[in-house]
């Protein structure tokens, strides 16, 4: 998902950067707002008879009826024995395996923390995906930032029989924007000394979530989330093979007629946090993130090339010749300044320097290295010991 940024601290989608609250509270309870347990449904409805109940608007119904039925109520049991295997199919929960994994690696210990990464995600994706079905105007989380927005505009125009395009690309937007964004009760917690970012640029491909160490920012693992119809797409991508040894795909539905036949029966179902209590949750959480914002851009100040440019030891001249001599540099004094025992890796040193408001290209990281202001955000989250945060 790419915006580009504007405005202080937060972007045009009005998404909340990376505040990293470490809070995973739930801030929907699953199945409390109405929502059904339809990952039955996975594979786009491709079974026909499936397809055939989303389209003559029974889908709905039956599913409904069968929710009440496991809660009690008899006449309903009854009254579904006509149904048989039909209505109980909608129930069988199909666990749809994690895709393409990829451990080219003999490190126990990473393949441990990445199969935990991933299995988390894939059973996130899986409750995101049901919300984003059952609750398609998506409640409070029409708010959670510009993709959300952007889905709820177009679910009105489709309901308005205004025929919007792009629908299936905003859908997935919506999924990886629930399982990644902070303030979605979607979003699983990362394994033990991790964390997990999205959207990390690493030359010319940009994997949806990377799982990194806290402690130096070593990269363990990519994951990119994707509709069924388009797995293996990651093997179209710039060559991920060489350039993590773990990598995988999770999936869910594709978003097809038969899917947003079932949604528009779900047309009027809501979550259950008000959008009040939401946007006072959300609010504090960009209160936090300027907060620390501001703190980091303070520390920069002291990392600026113009302040540091005579300490380095050389004159411009053979800096300019040799790039490795700033790019040391600087590595060493955020290290220092940071106090981490474990090395900084050199290639997560631009994106540290521009969440502190410093160019990474004045200290030498120019060809062959991409920054990601999230990325370095997450890490100054994760090795700062005097982050502070609003009242």
């Amino acid at each position: 998902m790419k915006l580009k940024e504007k405005g202080k601290h937060q972007g045009p989608d009005n998404r909340i950067r990376d505040p990293r609250s470490r809070s995973n509270e739930s801030l929907v309870s699953s199945g409390a707002d109405g929502s059904l347990p339809i990952l039955g449904l996975q594979r786009s409805l491709g079974n026909q008879r499936l397809q055939r109940l989303a389209w003559t608007g029974q889908l709905p119904t039956v599913a409904s009826s069968l929710l009440r039925a496991r809660s009690g109520n008899q006449a309903i049991q009854r009254s579904l024995q006509q149904w048989g295997s039909r209505a109980n199919d909608l129930f069988t929960l199909v666990q749809r395996d994690i895709e393409n994994e990829t451990y080219n690696s003999t490190n126990g210990e990473m393949i441990a923390l990445a199969k935990s990464f991933f299995a988390a995600f894939n059973e996130a994706v899986k409750h995101a995906y049901e919300y984003a079905i059952t609750v398609p105007s998506l409640g409070p989380y029409a708010k959670l930032n510009g993709y959300t927005e952007l889905w709820a505009q177009k679910w009105s125009d489709f309901l308005a029989n205004r025929q919007p395009k792009l629908m299936a690309a905003t859908f997935g937007y919506v999924i990886e924007s629930l399982v990644s964004e902070e303030g979605s009760g979607f979003r699983p917690s990362p394994p033990s000394g991790c964390s997990v970012i999205p959207q990390v640029a690493v030359g010319s491909t940009r994997p949806d979530l990377v799982l990194a160490l806290r402690k130096g920012g070593t990269q363990i693992a990519w994951l990119d989330l994707t509709a069924s119809g388009s797995v293996d797409h990651i093997f179209d991508k710039d060559n991920w093979q060489s350039k993590i040894p773990i990598f995988a795909e999770v999936s869910y539905p594709s978003l097809d007629p038969g899917v947003l036949a079932f949604m528009k029966q779900n047309k009027d179902n809501t979550g259950s946090l008000s959008r009040e209590e939401f946007e006072k949750r959300r609010q504090k959480a960009i209160e936090d993130y300027n907060v620390r914002k501001d703190y980091w851009l303070k520390i920069g100040e002291q990392f600026q090339y113009s302040r540091l440019s005579k300490e380095v030891g050389v004159s411009r001249e053979v800096q300019q010749l040799s790039p490795e001599i700033p790019r040391r540099y600087i590595r060493q004094k955020l290290q220092e300044y940071f106090k981490v025992d474990m090395p900084i890796e050199e290639k997560l040193v631009p994106s540290i320097l521009v969440a502190l408001g410093v160019s990474p290209v004045s200290w030498g990281y120019v060809t062959g290295y991409a920054s990601s202001e999230r990325a370095g955000e997450a890490w100054l989250v994760d090795n700062d010991p005097s982050l502070p945060s609003s009242s």
